[in-house]
């Protein structure tokens, strides 16, 4: 479909989760570069190679999903386009090991009078919980890899100051942090902290 036309689900085609390549020996930038190359391949079998950023960054891989795909303007209930193209990325990512950060952000208008959320704080924690719920209820996440991050709109990514800008901070992102020792069942290494240990977790840290 071009820019102007709604995807709806079913014209995703159906495929079999592809498998990581990767081995335990392999460092910890290997795994992501084999990471990466597995979920780009799925984005390009969904047609999402074009809406969803994707980029390694040394033994971290960046899944980034703009809100026009992912959510509906303030709201932290999933698409349904999203919620498919989760299931399909999710298995893939759960064959690996190590933490998995989910991020929500927002840009710098503040949420409506009528807003459920009290502020970009909340929805961007909240679209990061609906993704943490989706991620381990359906998909079969390992639930202590996860930690959640609400950021508001205080890591933007483009300038505020126009709708262009606006719209690319408006995102969910999801970083997969490699390990030496990869556990397929998603088992952590011993290296991760504890939730009180790890600052990340807070929302807006």
């Amino acid at each position: 479909p071009t820019p102007d036309t709604p995807r709806v689900v079913s014209e995703i085609p159906k495929a079999e989760t592809p498998k990581v390549d990767m081995k335990q020996t392999d460092s910890k930038e290997e795994k992501a570069e084999a990471l990466e190359e597995t979920l780009s391949t799925v984005l390009k079998n969904m047609g999402l190679e074009d809406e969803v950023g994707l980029e390694r960054i040394d033994g971290e891989v960046v899944d980034s999903f703009p809100e026009e795909l992912a959510f509906p303007s303030e709201s932290s209930g999933m698409t349904e386009e999203f919620a498919a193209a989760l299931s399909r990325i999710a298995p893939v990512i759960n064959q690996t090991g190590g933490e998995i950060h989910i991020a929500g952000h927002t840009d710098n208008i503040p949420v409506s009078a009528s807003s459920p959320y009290i502020s970009n704080w909340d929805l961007s924690a909240a679209r990061a919980t609906a993704v943490l719920h989706h991620m381990i209820d359906q998909d079969g996440t390992d639930p202590t890899r996860m930690v959640i991050q609400g950021y508001g709109d205080s890591r933007p990514i483009a300038s505020n100051d126009t709708p262009e800008g606006r719209s690319k901070n408006r995102r969910v992102a999801i970083t997969i942090e490699m390990v030496e020792s990869n556990n397929p069942a998603g088992a952590n290494d011993g290296s991760a902290t504890s939730p009180e240990q790890n600052d990340g977790a807070a929302v807006g840290d």
